[in-house]
């Protein structure tokens, strides 16, 4: 089994975990984050054309913060947590409060 690192907690590492598992479920992803938590901390807007803008398994529930359809906007820390809940689910080792010192 092959193991890939992707380097922080954000939108572009989650989206290429979830691809990466999509294209090979026999790889083993670990998401080194130096922070405590994927998502929740800090509130930025996510704008976009159309819901979804990703597969619908790649993210779980949004609870009350899923954007109907005529939406165009969601919140971007719940995006993150609901997509990490995904990956986990996919069993992709979060790596939290970790730092790289060197490369």
């Amino acid at each position: 089994m092959n193991k890939i690192a992707l380097l922080g907690g954000n939108l572009v590492s989650l989206s290429m975990a979830h691809s990466i598992l999509d294209y090979s479920s026999s790889v083993e992803i670990h998401i080194i984050e130096d922070k405590a938590e994927i998502g929740l901390m800090g509130e930025y807007p996510g704008i976009f054309n159309k819901w979804p803008i990703f597969p619908n398994h790649w993210i779980s529930n949004l609870f009350s913060q899923k954007p109907s359809k005529s939406d165009t906007a969601v919140r971007h820390s719940w995006l993150l947590k609901a997509m990490a809940i995904q990956l986990s689910k996919r069993n992709t080792v979060f790596n939290l409060r970790t730092k790289i010192l060197e490369k």
